[in-house]
């Protein structure tokens, strides 16, 4: 019986390891997405896969997984980084607070080994802090991360001067003088210096959707 109390008093502990935060005073940014970065000089990824919800703070805990406590704004992801020489994947779970009187993100590996990020310098697409790891081979120190560019998407230099919105452009569609605007797509315009907007024509019709 002694031993069996023994055993979930370490399993049981008061309060869950890092710092304790209170409800955040900001507005939660939204954090989904790839991040890049290092941590203690080390290349790190942090996955964010989900964003919202909550997780328990300042109760009983089993492991690394809360059983009560105050409930804060949460994220769920993946971290990635050099363990002893080898990339390692771990999920970790985040929780949003204030501390020492700034927003803060605390990230925790759902390990037994301790990892844990302690953002202090949130934004859309910085994030800033310390790192620590009970495992003398993992990372320890500074961290830096930076949102990854998602593929393909580039700015569009054409903007619209009120907003700075896209400028949509649209597909003209050429007509002989006197016909109304919804002539038969095809059209050639006989009248000299409009082949150009027959080949723009032809180019909306193979459903390419912009001019040539």
């Amino acid at each position: 019986m002694t031993r069996v109390l023994v055993v979930l008093a370490l399993l049981l502990t008061a309060c869950a390891g890092g710092p304790v935060l209170t409800q955040p005073s900001a507005e939660v940014p939204d954090l989904r997405g790839t991040w890049r970065g290092t941590w203690g000089g080390a290349p790190i990824t942090l996955l964010v896969l989900e964003q919202g919800g909550t997780t328990r703070q300042g109760g009983i805990t089993v492991g690394p997984w809360p059983l009560t406590g105050a409930g804060l704004p949460a994220l769920d992801g993946v971290l990635t980084y050099p363990s002893n020489g080898t990339p390692l994947s771990v999920n970790v779970r985040g929780r949003f607070g204030d501390w020492n009187g700034g927003f803060t993100l605390v990230v925790d590996a759902l390990t037994r080994d301790g990892q844990q990020l302690v953002l202090t310098h949130v934004s859309s697409d910085r994030l800033g802090g310390t790192g620590t790891s009970r495992q003398s081979w993992d990372p320890q120190g500074p961290v830096e991360l930076a949102r990854a560019a998602v593929p393909g998407v580039r700015p569009d230099a054409e903007r619209s001067r009120s907003g700075g919105h896209r400028q949509p452009r649209r597909c003209g569609v050429v007509v002989p003088e006197g016909r109304a605007s919804g002539a038969v797509p095809g059209y050639r315009d006989p009248r000299p210096g409009n082949h150009g907007r027959d080949r723009q024509h032809r180019a909306c019709a193979r459903g390419s959707g912009t001019p040539l």
